[in-house]
């Protein structure tokens, strides 16, 4: 007898924003809901929603990492160039935050300009969907896809492109999906489009959903009201009517609200299922530093219990998501920042049909270069302020799951060997020695090594892809255009962080290398539009012609 695999998503929403209040009181500077140990990373002006529940004006863009209190924030340089023959490998993780780009769309859009620190490359990168292939087999769960190609910057230097997708199953083997919704909605004040777009989004998604996968909708007004039975799509207008009767009611605690969620997910539990908790909220305050560490305590301890909790995050501005990403990441779920109906569209997209079940876990990827063809790498973006051994309160997750559909894009800059070290900026010269290497063939540039554990198993397996010169193109042109897609996100990212390495490069040329890209799920037209925007509003003249600094 066939097992009916149930996918469950509890969604807690709360949508909720800074309302007027006449002693509103400008301040310059983070209120007190942002720890002294945070760091500073970026600037920009925003409302934020204050403990005393009076909205404050005052200026920070991102507080992104947990610094300790006698170690003050850094500015992040762009990673320079490792020389192979004294460092051949390299590596990245797996699990890629995606933050950084609803972020500076929303500050560009805001009319602000970002800070350096708060645009990470790699979340960046890792935003945008480049419709890779699907490996066919859950014993080999991951497929990369590899290209070599001249960098679009520089006529020294190459870009080495890497892919992974994850395997997704196939219509037959995904689960039945059951979404409950528990939606928290707090009073919208400056944000009435808020709750809109979320439902609106919602509305969309139904459309995606079989006949026979269930909706259920719980209303957290404080009565834990059941607005909506668990029903089949077939009786869409029954939904879309009980999506038609939210309404924004006044509320302020999350900590009770997410263990509720917690435990109405743990009634309705679904064994062989996927399990999931999902808070979408627009409050700054959602979760305060008191209610942190409760909450987190609280998570752990429901580690195990296979119900996920990931975070929603409607409205982008004051936000301390480095709680938040400790959550989610305690609760084996990802924080996703939506501003536009897309966003929400493409996040729950991802919860539904993504993620429905578990495919390696303990993930390590390492690239080895060959000393005979590659002289100089960098990694585009990964940078950090501090090294990870000195940020204590973020948590080191061992036994990291990933789940079906998950991908990961990064992307090196090589130096091929023979080039002289004066045409490549911040090349430095090195005593060099010969590093060990286990590649043998000269027709090698690098092998992607992959080492992983299938789901309940606990031995490794790994998967070695040689990099050959029949994955590399001699001209821009001949690149796949999806490839070409992601290497102009990646100038762009590079662009705004003021990289040393595009000073030569400008937005006019970045935005037709964009234009010959492919747009399969439609991100192009929205990224060009942000390139647009920032070469018009926020680029001098002469930056957009000749180049950007």
């Amino acid at each position: 007898m066939r097992t009916m695999h149930r996918l469950v998503i509890y969604f807690c929403v709360t949508l909720t924003g800074c309302y007027s209040n006449k002693n509103t009181t400008p301040h310059s500077e983070p209120n007190s809901i942002i720890p002294q140990n945070t760091a500073y990373l970026g600037t920009v002006g925003t409302t934020a929603y204050t403990n005393d529940g009076i909205c404050h004006e005052y200026h920070y863009f991102l507080h992104r990492k947990i610094l300790t209190s006698d170690n003050p924030p850094k500015q992040t340089e762009p990673n320079s160039f490792k020389h192979v023959a004294q460092k051949p490998t390299s590596s990245f993780p797996i699990d890629v935050d995606t933050l950084s780009y609803p972020f500076i769309q929303w500050a560009f859009d805001q009319g602000k300009t970002p800070e350096p620190d708060s645009i990470r490359p790699e979340e960046i990168i890792n935003y945008f969907d480049y419709n890779y292939p699907l490996p066919q087999s859950a014993t080999q769960p991951f497929k990369p896809t590899i290209a070599i190609f001249p960098t679009p910057w520089s006529p020294h230097t190459q870009l080495l492109h890497i892919g992974i997708q994850g395997y997704n199953g196939s219509k037959q083997t995904k689960p039945q999906t059951n979404l409950i919704f528990l939606i928290d909605v707090s009073r919208p004040g400056q944000t009435p489009d808020t709750l809109p777009l979320f439902l609106n989004a919602l509305k969309i998604q139904t459309n995606a959903l079989a006949p026979t996968d269930t909706i259920g909708i719980i209303a957290n007004d404080g009565t834990n009201k059941i607005v909506l039975e668990p029903t089949e799509m077939m009786q869409k207008n029954k939904i879309l009517e009980a999506l038609d009767k939210l309404h924004s009611v006044n509320l302020t605690s999350g900590e009770d609200e997410i263990k509720n969620a917690y435990k109405f997910a743990q009634e309705h539990f679904v064994q062989e299922g996927i399990n999931r908790v999902i808070l979408v909220t627009n409050r700054a305050n959602y979760i305060s530093p008191s209610d942190f560490e409760k909450l987190k305590e609280y998570i752990k301890t429901k580690e195990h219990s296979d119900i996920s909790f990931s975070i929603l995050r409607f409205g982008v501005g004051d936000y301390n998501d480095y709680l938040m990403q400790q959550l989610t990441q305690i609760g084996h779920g990802r924080t996703i920042y939506i501003n536009n109906t897309q966003e929400a569209q493409k996040a729950l997209e991802e919860e539904a049909h993504l993620r429905l079940f578990p495919i390696a876990h303990d993930v390590n990827i390492e690239i080895e270069f060959n000393p005979k063809l590659i002289s100089h790498y960098r990694l585009i973006g990964y940078e950090t302020s501090i090294p990870s051994s000195e940020i204590p309160s973020i948590e080191k997750i061992e036994n990291k799951t990933i789940h079906s559909g998950h991908r990961t894009t990064a992307i090196y800059e090589i130096v091929p060997t023979g080039i002289k070290e004066k045409r490549i900026n911040s090349l430095r010269s090195t005593d060099t020695y010969s590093a060990q290497s286990s590649i043998k063939h000269d027709d090698e540039y690098a092998r992607l090594h992959m080492r992983y554990k299938l789901p309940n198993q606990e031995y490794d397996q790994l998967l070695t892809f040689p990099i050959t010169l029949i994955q590399s193109y001699k001209q821009l042109k001949q690149v796949p255009a999806n490839i070409r897609f992601a290497a102009s996100v990646a100038a762009f990212a590079q662009m705004l962080k003021g990289d040393k390495q595009l000073k030569n490069y400008n937005f006019n040329k970045l935005e037709a290398l964009a234009n010959q890209s492919d747009d399969p799920i439609g991100y192009k037209q929205e990224f060009l539009n942000l390139v647009r925007l920032v070469k018009l509003k926020f680029i001098p003249k002469q930056s957009v012609e000749r180049e950007f600094h």
